[in-house]
Parts: structure tokens; C-alpha cells; sequence
């Protein structure tokens, strides 16, 4: 009987020191060392073409650290202290974005952009009206270099689908031309946004298309 009552003691008494053993440290996992793989440090464009007077937004990539930006050729093309670029004049500029020792390079093309071709725009009463300047039409040396203008107030310059008139314009000074139709002539002057028409004679459903109309889109070789 004694003997029994022991080996109860001694069971009860392992069964104690077993409940309060601590867990040992290898009986959870330990997350404190694991490495995130971060994102590669990189601009969104390492290459980009530009037409003449256009801009878009450079982005470094993979960091939050401050960018300091610079350009090549601030001829060809120039860049803000937050990476916008703004496209000047045909040629080729290298913009760089500089962290540290570190450095990171777009090569920025800009093309010309020709002026007297555009799509420009107006709103004259309740219709909008387009003024679409195309290219120069090829001319023997020695001729007037002549292109083609449609004027109208709908969504497109085709025939037959609002088309109002068209005709053949010449450059008679530094971005000045001038274009007669069959109801009158237009003297227009272009620059990189906007456009300045002068009425010279005649109208459009009694609409003098006088004023400045505003860049649409642009048509660049």
C-alpha cells in the first residue's frame, strides 16, 4: 500500500513539473529576421521621343530618397526640380536623375513639330468650329509652296459629313498665311498653342471666324 501511494506521489509529482515548463524559444518561429525584398531603383522611361514644345513626366521608381534632376542640353530639352521635362528643339539631351552617388539617364529625342500643320479650335456661339491645316503640297522650284485648309464645325474634315469649305493656303510672312476659298480669304498667324484668324471678306452662315483658336492636335512628320 505505501508502496503504491509513492508512485501515485512520484506521477503527480511529474505531471506538475511538466504543466509548468516554460515553451522554449524554438517552439515559436521568429519572424524578427526576415528580409522584404525591396523594388529596384529605376525610371519609368529610359528612352522617350518628343515632339517640339510637348512634356511629360519623369519618375524614379523604388525610392524616397531626394532626386536632384539635370539635363544634358537645356537647349534641347529642360527638366523641373520634380522631373518634368519640357521638349525645346529638335536634337537629343540626356536627363539624369541623381540619388547620392547614384545615377540614373532617359535619352530624350525631340523632333520638330511643323506649325502651319495643326487642328485648331473655337467655340463661336453654340458650335464649335475646326480650322484643319494640313501639309504643304509638293511644288515645281520657283512656285508658291501651297497647302490645304478645311474649315468646319463638325467632328471630322471629310466631304459630305459637315465639311462647310476648303482650300489652298500660301505663307505670305514668318508663321502668317492666308487662304481664299470660294465664299472669301482668311489671313492666319500659328504659334506653338494657339491660332489668330482674320476674316478678310466673307463668312460662314453669317459666322465671321475672326479671333484665336486654340490648339486641338497636332500633325508632325
Amino acid at each position: 500500500m505505501k508502496n503504491r501511494k509513492k508512485v501515485i506521489v512520484l506521477f503527480l509529482s511529474l505531471l506538475m513539473v511538466f504543466c509548468v515548463t516554460p515553451v522554449t524559444d524554438y517552439a515559436i518561429p521568429n519572424t524578427s529576421s526576415v528580409i522584404v525584398a525591396q523594388a529596384a531603383v529605376k525610371l519609368n522611361y529610359k528612352k522617350k521621343k518628343l515632339v517640339q514644345y510637348d512634356s511629360f513626366n519623369l519618375k524614379l521608381k523604388g525610392t524616397s530618397k531626394t532626386v536632384k534632376w539635370s539635363s544634358s542640353n537645356k537647349k534641347i530639352a529642360t527638366v523641373s526640380s520634380s522631373g518634368k521635362v519640357y521638349a525645346k528643339k529638335p536634337g537629343k539631351a540626356t536627363i539624369t536623375a541623381k540619388v547620392g552617388k547614384k545615377k540614373y539617364k532617359c535619352v530624350v529625342t525631340v523632333v520638330k513639330w511643323y506649325s502651319e500643320n495643326g487642328t485648331w479650335t473655337k467655340k463661336i456661339g453654340s458650335r464649335t468650329w475646326y480650322f484643319d491645316v494640313n501639309d504643304y503640297t509638293s511644288v515645281e522650284p520657283g512656285e508658291l509652296e501651297l497647302g490645304v485648309v478645311y474649315i468646319y464645325a463638325g467632328k471630322s474634315n471629310f466631304d459630305n459629313d459637315n465639311i462647310l469649305a476648303s482650300g489652298y493656303y500660301q505663307k505670305i510672312g514668318a508663321n502668317k498665311y492666308r487662304v481664299d476659298y470660294g465664299e472669301g480669304t482668311i489671313d492666319f498667324t500659328v504659334s506653338s498653342k494657339s491660332m489668330k484668324l482674320k476674316q478678310v471678306s466673307g463668312n460662314f452662315s453669317g459666322v465671321k471666324l475672326n479671333g484665336t483658336f486654340k490648339l486641338l492636335r497636332r500633325h508632325y512628320s
